[in-house]
């Protein structure tokens, strides 16, 4: 369980659909995390893992 406090001006106003986009500017679901964390170079990448993971330049 997690808690997430978000300031939402207008909150009163706004629609599902403008409280989700809020949303997911700021919690990512898991399948976009791991899309992120695959062009991720860490600290001990060989040169080859990093080419791999970003392309070349």
């Amino acid at each position: 369980m997690a808690e997430l406090n978000v300031r939402f001006p207008g909150l009163d106003t706004a629609t599902a659909d403008d409280v989700k986009r809020a949303i997911d500017k700021v919690v990512a679901d898991p399948s976009t995390v791991s899309a992120a964390q695959s062009k991720t170079v860490k600290p001990g990448m060989r040169t080859d893992e990093v080419k791999k993971s970003l392309g070349d330049p």
